[in-house]
């Protein structure tokens, strides 16, 4: 028995197979069998009832008969006879199953597919001078908020580019509705988030960069990847610069203007050579580390560096062709300028740009000069022609003063990422101060003193590695957080997401706070506490507390959005946190003798820059305000306990 079934069962399956490679091929073929599957049936309908039919002579007669009975339910009732209408019954039957069922269902399946391909960003672009965001991390959403808050940036990028709206494409690795909705959710994007083009794909596959239509880009952002070590996220980073390089239409036409974060500054020099068109590269670990160490440094600088380095609050930087104020010297430029505060220059050199920040007050200003302010808006940095000058009788103010650079300062860092050790690069890298570091991880301290060894600059600095979990209070309370002039707490990488890691980062500061208001009943002064985290969404769980928070993903995606849309600031930034250059300062009142003399903002800037520094805003600590780049002619109202935010030289 089971012999004699076996070529049966074998023939079955055959067919089985057959028809399962046939519906596989597609929506043609599918249609091609089920039309097929009707010819056949209409040819046996005709055939059963041929010997019924009075004129036999006539076969594609009765063939049509039976097809318009399985296509039709309404020729039911015109048939004539016992076995014309068994016949028409099951045609009728068949047709309700075969020709509607399976065609509605073959075109129902052909229809959702098509819409879940497009659905999931497979179709390539068709767009000029369209910017493109290769990878979704958590720079993406920062990124695109930035670029759309920044309307009129955007608006002389689009100018710069002669296209005529903005048109924004992103790439990730496959697109979901989840991606949709986050780019609603986001506040700085919300309802425009349904105009972003998103699209599936790696920027390491050629195909899908020719599906975001790469080389016509006027500009192409390569974020660093969300997490990992700094290594694997720069490996990522350059492949993707070669694959933009090497595209094989990049012979026959110039490559797009590309800016990459690269979180390792040792990487720089090989990411150069990677790509060949223009390319502006953000060194995220130094800057970032930058950031920390000078917030350690100067208590109150985060505030200052979150409205200067974002477009979407308060004033921002800018900069401008020198225009009418070519030939003048700073101090004369400067002002001429009643509404925006000038700091300095860019100076091109060939095909890289020269930033000078607070120049000399007799600095000339060369005609192809870019000038560097700090405003408000775009439209505030008009000269004016007859801009009222303070008298030349008015005396200098200088810095006398003293910096952060005297004894020593003692920190503790909670944690461990890679920045820790471009933050001890940074503490190393200032000759005129010292600094004794304590460094708590449950990170073996034997590897991460392994790791500082490797740095051959951290020699200088004192460093203390504790292995310990400092989430724990009698851990915490042993190292007498009190004691030390600044504590920072870091996200860790030792853990495996953002989250976790920011909500150790939060668990730790709570108790913290806990601890110092204890260890505080016998002490004056507090130490200076800055967090960083990951994610924007749990700084606002600090709010109202005496904590500093720097979110440093979206930090550093401000700055790649804003170097996107303008070159040259890339060089401003870099300059602004180089820790052997002119760099932002809070300082007291009582550094500036004289300035409590002055009338207005105007006099104050001018009389500052004459002594050599860029009086930039005022801090009034009574009712917390910063006020960054006001006019010339609003009133100082300055007490004994406001601080002057300058740029100035930190010997200065």
């Amino acid at each position: 028995m089971a012999r004699s079934q076996f070529p049966r069962l074998r023939l079955l399956n055959r067919l089985q197979f057959t028809l399962e490679r046939l519906f596989v091929r597609g929506v043609s073929f599918q249609l091609l069998l089920v039309a097929g599957l009707i010819g056949l049936i209409s040819l046996i309908g005709g055939a059963l009832v041929l010997p019924v039919t009075a004129d036999a002579g006539h076969f594609g007669e009765v063939v049509w008969w039976a097809f318009l009975r399985l296509s039709d339910p309404g020729y039911l009732g015109d048939d004539e006879g016992a076995w014309r209408r068994i016949v028409s019954t099951i045609l009728t039957v068949a047709g309700y199953v075969v020709f509607l069922g399976a065609l509605v269902a073959i075109l129902t399946q052909w229809l959702n597919t098509r819409m879940r391909r497009l659905e999931s960003g497979l179709t390539p672009v068709a767009t000029r001078n369209h910017i493109v965001v290769l990878g979704w991390s958590n720079r993406t959403l920062p990124i695109v908020g930035e670029i759309l808050q920044s309307e009129g940036r955007v608006r002389r990028f689009l100018l710069r580019q002669h296209a005529s709206r903005l048109r924004l494409v992103v790439l990730c690795d496959e697109v979901t509705a989840w991606h949709a909705q986050a780019l609603r959710d986001d506040p700085a994007i919300g309802a425009r988030g349904r105009h972003i083009v998103l699209r599936s794909g790696t920027p390491l596959a050629l195909d899908d960069l020719e599906r975001v239509d790469s080389l016509n880009a006027a500009a192409i952002i390569v974020p660093s990847a969300s997490t990992g070590a700094s290594t694997s996220a720069d490996v990522a980073t350059i492949k993707a610069l070669l694959s933009l390089s090497s595209h094989p239409a990049a012979a026959l036409r110039p490559l797009p203007y590309v800016v990459a974060e690269i979180q390792d500054q040792r990487k720089v020099a090989v990411a150069r050579r990677a790509y060949r068109g223009p390319l502006e590269l953000v060194s995220g670990n130094s800057l970032i580390s930058r950031l920390l160490a000078q917030n350690l440094r100067n208590a109150g600088l985060s505030r200052v560096y979150g409205e200067l380095l974002s477009h979407q609050v308060g004033a921002g930087v800018f900069v401008r062709e020198a225009g009418s104020v070519a030939g003048s010297t700073f101090l004369a430029a400067a002002a001429r300028y009643r509404r925006a505060v000038l700091c300095g220059l860019v100076r091109p050199r060939g095909e890289v740009f020269e930033p000078i920040l607070n120049p000399a007050p007799d600095t000339p200003i060369g005609a192809d000069d870019r000038l560097v302010f700090v405003a408000h808006d775009y439209d505030d940095i008009v000269p004016q022609a007859g801009a009222p000058v303070p008298p030349a009788e008015a005396a200098p103010i200088r810095h006398a003063g003293a910096d952060a650079g005297e004894g020593v300062r003692r920190v503790l860092v909670l944690g461990w990422n890679f920045r820790v050790l471009a933050l001890l690069a940074e503490f190393a890298s200032y000759d005129d101060e010292r600094f004794d570091v304590t460094l708590v991880s449950m990170i073996s301290a034997r590897s991460r003193e392994a790791m500082c060894e490797g740095e051959g600059s951290l020699a200088a600095l004192a460093i203390r590695h504790v292995e310990a979990d400092y989430v724990l209070e009698d851990v915490l309370r042993g190292l007498d957080p009190a004691s030390y002039d600044n504590v920072l707490l870091v996200s860790s990488e030792r853990l495996n997401s953002e989250e976790e890691a920011d909500a150790r980062a939060v668990m730790a500061y709570l108790l913290l706070e806990a601890l110092l208001e204890d260890q505080l009943e016998d002490r004056n002064t507090p130490p200076d506490v800055l967090l960083e985290i990951q994610d924007p969404d749990n700084a606002l769980l600090l709010a109202g507390r005496p904590v500093e928070v720097m979110v440093s993903p979206k930090l550093l995606a401000h700055i790649v959005a804003q170097v996107a849309l303008r070159r040259e600031l890339r060089v401003v930034f870099d300059a602004l946190l180089m820790s052997d250059g002119p760099e932002v300062m809070l300082r007291r009142v009582e550094d500036y003798p004289g300035v409590l003399d002055c009338p207005d903002f105007g006099a104050a800037a001018y009389r500052i820059r004459q002594g050599g520094d860029t009086l930039v805003g005022i801090h009034h600590r009574d009712g917390d305000v910063l006020r960054l780049s006001p006019p010339a002619d609003a009133p100082c109202a300055l007490s004994g306990d406001d601080r002057l935010v300058v740029l100035a030289t930190a010997a200065g």
